[in-house]
């Protein structure tokens, strides 16, 4: 298959945005809110906020050029409907599984979680990063293994999501239906763009009420 060179573009571009943010300044890791406005009103510190949102592209970009691939894969004939949706699965739970070692091991130290909101929440330590930077081995929470996401976990959702739609699609030559195919992921897209923001607000208060109550699955974390 030819490669799409503005999609590489795009996420060259998204990468650098996302190393100048993760080299800056984490004023989330900050004791107070003072201190945390003080570095904000470094424009520099503003500007990395602002690229900080370039996550969201990156796993856009991966997104498009996952179902690309795959949709490549079945009109050449190499890959199956079933394939691609066992393809898609194993390779976004193993992208998971990195972000989850990523946020376990290596991620900056947080003030506060679910229970306890910045700046009042107790630190949020990582095994190697916090073990370095209090002179003593720290073990990562529940709360930060499994609710402390990256973009690595929205790309594995994304390249599992992408596997469902598109083997659904393909089944019983579907995938030569292009014009139809690219109504229906639109229509989903749109979909789904309008009624997450919206789901969040109502569900979110039902998850966290159930969380403070130790009646979310790992328990409460104390």
């Amino acid at each position: 298959m030819r490669r799409i060179q503005v999609i590489d573009f795009l996420r060259g571009i998204s990468i650098l945005f996302m190393l100048f943010f993760h080299s800056s300044y984490y004023w989330d890791s900050l004791p107070s809110k003072n201190q945390m406005n003080q570095i904000l009103a470094n424009p520099f510190a503003g500007l990395a906020l602002v690229l900080g949102k370039a996550a969201g592209i990156f796993a856009l970009i991966s997104g498009m050029s996952n179902a690309i691939s795959m949709y490549s894969r079945m009109r050449s004939g190499k890959s199956k409907p079933l394939g691609v949706f066992l393809s898609g699965l194993v390779t976004g739970l193993w992208v998971i599984l990195i972000g989850k070692i990523q946020v376990a091991l290596f991620n900056h130290t947080m003030i506060g979680n679910a229970e306890f909101p910045y700046p009042d929440g107790p630190p949020e330590y990582t095994f190697i990063i916090g073990s370095i930077q209090t002179g003593q081995a720290q073990y990562p929470s529940v709360f930060t293994i499994i609710y402390k996401n990256t973009a690595l976990f929205a790309i594995g959702l994304s390249i599992i999501c992408t596997g469902i739609v598109l083997a659904l699609l393909g089944m019983r030559e579907g995938h030569k239906y292009v014009k139809r195919n690219l109504v229906i992921i639109g229509i989903l897209a749109t979909t789904i763009i309008c009624v997450t923001e919206p789901m969040k607000n109502l569900l979110r208060p039902i998850w966290y009420d159930a969380y403070i109550n130790g009646k979310t699955f790992e328990g409460r974390i104390v």
